[in-house]
């Protein structure tokens, strides 16, 4: 599905930036990507276009973030990605879990007539990644 598509591009775009997310420099509460706003203020204040300059590594991770939280609303309207983080204990791997939640609409049809009765469901795709 598209949004399995979108989880893996972040979760790839986070294992190429090795000075952010394996550093473990990353934040320790979880945050979300909501469009273009990213809950976390670090890297929310960090956002700069890297196609246009170069980067520090939290600037790359902001801007990593700030794109796939922007494509994912526009292939998914109403989705939210949360993106919570781990640093590995005792040298293990960090790992960042990476969770898109949005509303699906279902309907069905009355047998009396026309009438149509919708409903939302809220659905959940989930991958961790190790970084």
């Amino acid at each position: 599905s598209i949004v399995a598509i979108e989880a893996n591009s972040l979760g790839q775009a986070m294992q190429a930036n090795t000075g952010y997310w394996h550093a473990g420099i990353f934040p320790v509460t979880p945050f979300t990507a909501n469009g273009s706003v990213i809950s976390d203020a670090t890297l929310s204040s960090s956002v700069t276009d890297c196609n246009a300059n170069n980067c520090t590594p939290t600037e790359l991770a902001a801007y990593d973030v700030s794109q796939w939280g922007q494509n994912l609303q526009r292939d998914v309207p109403g989705a939210v990605g949360t993106i919570a983080c781990d640093t590995g204990v005792n040298g293990m791997t960090n790992t960042c879990t990476i969770t898109v939640t949005w509303a699906t609409k279902q309907a069905a049809a009355v047998n009396a007539g026309p009438k149509h009765v919708a409903a939302s469901t809220t659905s959940t795709y989930q991958i961790t990644v190790a970084v």
